[in-house]
């Protein structure tokens, strides 16, 4: 599936590319599962084996070798695709809105398949969920020298945004249009968006949903309060990371290099201050005649 960037919707558009990319990991098949995989090459081995040691039947029995194969291959498919953990079903769901959107995102349409207010929340949640994940890998929080618990709560940070933007994109794929249903053909839709102040954006949502010319999902009343907490919530972690990052870079700054540099001027002040008194001592009356 070719998507590309959209001009409209930048950081969600690049979420959901990097999405993608995820979701071809999140993918269960049988080339991926271990014991099926073996027990599909044992299967070929043995039927290969068979038509080598019975020449006389080897020209039949390639047909039906194949056919056994392939049946077992299709089997084997759909029993690896089936969902056996809560892990697996979380997975499916997530992969089935996903394709929602990237199918939108290959005819570029997306901008005019959405909602405009849930174009908004989500625009301003991928904005915030980018800030974020730039923040934490900064060196205060990723680096060598970061603390072990700063270490710790980075990834536990991490989880939960992907958890949230997850959430937000389950909640505002109600609010993008089916293939086939009616949708107004508007360019300027969400021109508005680009550069746009993603604070004062999500701010004038409190008073309640943008109305725009477009598509209208009846389904954005259901969806617009929580989706829309979803993203304040980002915003608020994007401000408390970024403060925490600033006192981080302090305490590195301190005992980092410009941290030892500035200790070691700071002896050789000391050690002059030291020799000055010294000298002082030692030699009274050329102080006196000073």
């Amino acid at each position: 599936m070719d998507v590309q960037p959209s001009k409209k919707l930048p950081h969600f558009s690049e979420y959901m590319i990097a999405e993608a990319a995820k979701m071809k990991a999140r993918k269960r098949t049988f080339l991926t599962t271990p014991v099926l995989a073996l027990s599909i090459v044992a299967a070929l081995g043995v039927t290969v084996g068979l038509a080598f040691a019975m020449p006389v039947l080897a020209p039949v029995s390639w047909v039906p070798a194949g056919v056994i194969l392939g049946g077992w291959l299709t089997y084997a498919e759909r029993k690896v695709r089936e969902p056996k953990t809560a892990e697996d079903r979380y997975n499916d769901e997530i992969n089935a809105v996903v394709e929602r959107y990237l199918e939108s995102m290959e005819y570029r349409r997306l901008h005019r398949d959405l909602d405009y207010t849930a174009a908004q929340l989500l625009e301003a949640t991928a904005y915030y969920w980018n800030k974020i994940r730039l923040q934490l890998n900064t060196p205060s929080w990723a680096g060598d020298a970061a603390p072990l618990h700063l270490r710790a709560a980075r990834n536990q940070t991490l989880e939960a945004i992907d958890q949230a933007m997850h959430e937000q994109i389950t909640l505002c794929v109600r609010c993008l249009a089916l293939p086939g249903q009616k949708k107004t053909d508007f360019r300027d839709m969400i021109e508005d968006v680009i550069g746009l102040d993603v604070d004062r954006m999500l701010d004038g949502l409190r008073g309640g949903a943008t109305v725009k010319k477009g598509y209208h999902s009846d389904h954005l009343p259901e969806i617009f309060e929580p989706a829309r907490a979803i993203a304040e919530r980002l915003r608020d972690l994007s401000t408390e990371i970024e403060q925490m990052s600033l006192e981080n870079m302090r305490e590195l700054q301190q005992t980092g290099a410009r941290g030892s540099i500035d200790s070691v001027i700071k002896n050789l002040r000391d050690i002059q201050i030291a020799e000055a008194e010294l000298s002082a001592e030692t030699n009274p009356q050329q102080d006196q005649r000073l």
